[in-house]
């Protein structure tokens, strides 16, 4: 829809470099259209930030605009980056147990987002005759990183051999690689998570102070409209600066997935504006969190994630897989079933009924494909393909499964460290309404002043929050109006015993 939207511009203004970007990208439009686009939403956006009195607003948005195609660029060759090593690691293994060359591609790459887009479209090609050696070579020239540059061409190198074990190696090696990066920049994150934390207290404390303390002691009336302008736009906008600049540092890996999700952001941006407007005080936005706490519980249960466990249980359930000489999906899902795995236990338990029914193998590998996980994802490949065939994978599979624990068990490191800035994070959530509850009281007992209107920017502070905390551990939405609510509390009980 966006760049349809874009596409509808003339081509105006012209730059050649991010022209060049845009090819790389195979972005559906050209980058003459898209800065003739950010342009013109740039003039359209200060006329209308003049009226309302926010006019630097279109100076924002054209920034973010020029700055999201290197977002892209960044996040495509990231995304890469993470799902190499798991890719050789599969893809060597595939070769060992003598599947051919194109299909052990196409098994490997399976669920992994850009990774597999990239090889698909390039796959394609060998229709019109072009070899296979030229393709990738293809993809060598496309990426300019080093690490994409040496994975290609060490596939290149496997056509010659046939062998897969140095692919295999190099990924064990990039895994290695990717967990000393993760606690590098764990290292870095402490720092980021205190000083967003301090960002997110003392700045707003600076505007109320600078916007009213300072007016009440020179014994001059403070501009209320400055406060609620600094607070409920520019404050956010300077968060979204903030969020964009970890983003973009943030290593994407095999165990890291990071993301600029500003979802719960604008949503809180939208409660804050909509409870100003509506002029709702302290006790209705308690009641209006809870209801939207115990609204998001009820969606949860209605909505559970199924199979939370199951990525752990793939490489044992490869191990059983392995011991099988020739494969039997029956006996293999029941000997599932009698193991101490409690998530494979229950998808057995799916599979044997609808076995007994006797309904089409493709309807088992259709309910398999639909559960999301993308290790289990690349499971049902082998074990689709183990069916169909008749393989016996046998010591091959073992030594995969082997690759596999050793994946699990770092992530579970990775995980582990990351927690620790989760709750650092949680923390400051709730520094921040302490802080303004306590000043809210000051401010009054002092200049008998009541600035308690602000309350609602506790949706936008806990958003930024929330954003930060989404991108360096996947968090459901309930955080956002657990900590909200918290947040209200916390703002109560700090103002009425200051």
């Amino acid at each position: 829809m966006f760049w349809n939207l874009v596409k509808k511009f003339p081509p105006l203004i012209q730059h050649q470099k991010l022209q060049e970007l845009f090819e790389q990208l195979e972005l559906p439009t050209s980058a003459s259209r898209y800065l003739t686009f950010g342009f013109f939403l740039f003039i359209l956006l200060s006329i209308v930030g003049y009226f309302v009195g926010v006019p630097y607003i279109g100076i924002f948005v054209f920034l973010i605009l020029l700055i999201y195609p290197y977002m892209l660029k960044k996040q495509e060759e990231q995304s890469i980056l993470a799902q190499l090593p798991l890719f050789l690691i599969d893809l060597g293994s595939l070769l060992n147990m003598g599947i051919p060359l194109i299909e052990s591609i196409e098994l490997a790459s399976k669920n992994t987002g850009k990774l597999e887009e990239v090889l698909r479209k390039s796959l394609d090609r060998l229709e019109k005759n072009e070899s296979l050696t030229s393709i990738l070579l293809s993809i060598i020239q496309r990426y300019e990183n080093a690490t994409i540059k040496r994975a290609f061409t060490q596939i290149i190198a496997a056509i010659e051999t046939g062998s897969g074990s140095e692919l295999k190696q190099l990924g064990r090696e990039l895994l290695k690689e990717q967990i000393y990066l993760l606690k590098e920049f764990g290292n870095k994150l402490s720092i980021i998570s205190q000083f967003f934390i301090a960002f997110n207290v003392i700045v707003p404390v600076f505007i109320v102070l600078l916007v009213m303390a300072l007016p009440l002691i020179m014994q001059q009336k403070p501009d209320l409209n400055m406060l609620t302008q600094s607070l409920f736009i520019i404050f956010p906008m300077i968060g979204i600066i903030f969020l964009l600049a970890t983003y973009l540092t943030f290593p994407e890996t095999s165990f890291t997935n990071p993301t600029l999700d500003i979802k719960m952001l604008l949503i809180g941006a939208l409660l804050a504006y909509t409870s100003l407007l509506l002029e709702l005080n302290l006790e209705q936005l308690m009641i209006l969190s809870g209801i939207l706490v115990l609204g998001t519980i009820v969606w949860a249960l209605r909505n559970p994630v199924p199979y939370k466990e199951l990525e752990e249980e793939v490489p044992e359930a490869l191990l059983m897989l392995s011991a099988f000489p020739r494969f039997d999906l029956e006996e293999f899902f029941e000997q599932l079933k009698k193991g101490n795995l409690k998530a494979f236990k229950e998808i057995s338990e799916h599979v044997l009924s609808v076995l007994k029914n006797n309904q089409n193998p493709s309807d088992i590998f259709r309910f398999l494909e639909s559960i999301d996980s993308p290790l289990f994802k690349r499971f049902v490949s082998i074990i689709k393909f183990s069916y169909y065939t008749g393989s016996g994978l046998g010591e091959k599979l073992a030594e995969w499964a082997e690759a596999l624990f050793q994946y699990i068990t770092a992530k579970k490191d990775i995980a582990s460290m990351f927690m620790v800035h989760k709750y650092t994070l949680i923390i400051g959530a709730i520094i921040v309404p302490i802080i303004l509850g306590a000043m809210v009281s000051i401010f009054y007992k002092l200049f008998k002043v009541n600035i308690e209107y602000i309350v609602p920017f506790i949706f936008i502070a806990t958003g930024l929050t929330y954003t930060l905390l989404n991108m360096v551990q996947k968090s459901k939405v309930i955080w956002y109006f657990m900590l909200s609510l918290l947040g209200f509390v916390a703002f109560y009980l700090a103002k009425s015993y200051v």
